[in-house]
């Protein structure tokens, strides 16, 4: 095996140690399953998914990474991860900022995606970044409406799966901080990503 394939296990072995400890008396078990069920679908569609399509080392990283903010968040619930607490007093801040965090890894994690989609199946040739910019952005949009009809319908620990902390434009920031991260994903990771796409299309030749 490649060192990236070792790679690509480990992270899954942190993946599902996190995941265990995560289910081990969370705050509220109906804030977790809402909470972890994305990650454990990605992870579950990416490894599928892996010997048809085999993404950019870059990409697995990042989608790691943005697996393990949703287990933790899940675990402690987004408005009480310990570390942003403790944050939280030492800047003065009126709120835990751990579920910006995760919005901007979701921005980040999103555009990385179509990105590297649309560029090796080429799908989009044109306006690239405006499209993943506008597609990330959607996808933040659509999480806030399950959000949404988790409040209308009424379901589970509404409080604590919606984080919002007492801050009215709490849907707007995620979405600000989702956008974000899909620009500075953009502005800071396409070189690396595009070395790593050129590289997957030589191995496919």
């Amino acid at each position: 095996m490649s060192r990236w394939t070792w790679l690509y296990m480990i992270m899954l072995v942190c993946f599902i140690v996190v995941f265990i400890w995560s289910g081990i008396d969370p705050k509220s078990r109906v804030t977790w399953f809402l909470e972890t069920s994305p990650a454990l679908l990605g992870i579950g569609i990416l490894c599928w998914t892996y010997r048809r399509f085999s993404f950019t080392t870059l990409f697995y990283i990042v989608a790691f990474l943005s697996g393990l903010i949703m287990l933790v968040g899940g675990h402690y619930s987004y408005s009480n991860v310990p570390l942003f607490n403790e944050l939280k007093s030492f800047l003065g801040s009126q709120r835990n900022d751990f579920d910006r965090f995760g919005h901007l890894f979701q921005g980040i994690v999103s555009a990385l995606f179509f990105r590297e989609v649309f560029i090796r199946k080429q799908i989009v040739n044109h306006y690239l970044p405006m499209v993943v910019i506008g597609l990330s952005l959607a996808v933040s949009a659509c999480y806030e409406l399950i959000e949404f009809l988790s409040v209308f319908f009424k379901q589970g620990d509404i409080k604590n799966f919606l984080g919002t902390q007492g801050d009215p434009w709490d849907t707007q920031w995620d979405m600000i901080c989702a956008l974000s991260g899909s620009i500075l994903s953009l502005l800071f990771f396409h070189k690396l990503h595009d070395r790593q796409i050129a590289h997957k299309k030589q191995k496919s030749h």
